[in-house]
């Protein structure tokens, strides 16, 4: 099992506490590379057939988590806006 970091823990916490809002929001900004890496290019990298070359290092994560939000409106009651201050996050 791959050594998770705290700052992976938070953003998989703060993914859990939008889960509402996922089909609404991407996930954009520094994150992405590490993502990748971690779990979507895995099974390629570790593979031991893989003869093409790996050039530098795993990538450095942010803290901060960036989402772009969807234009189509969501039906619930409650905003992200609304969800986010509801559970202390900071927005901008």
């Amino acid at each position: 099992m791959s050594k998770q970091y705290a700052s992976e823990a938070l953003l998989i916490k703060v993914i859990n506490d939008l889960s509402d809002f996922l089909p609404y929001l991407v996930l954009v900004g520094g994150w992405i590379p590490y993502l990748y890496v971690k779990y979507i290019w895995a099974n390629t990298l570790n593979n031991k057939s893989f003869t093409g070359s790996i050039i530098g290092s795993f990538p450095i994560t942010t803290t901060d988590m960036d989402f772009g939000v969807m234009i189509t409106s969501y039906p619930g009651d409650e905003s992200i806006a609304d969800r986010v201050r509801k559970l202390g996050y900071k927005a901008r």
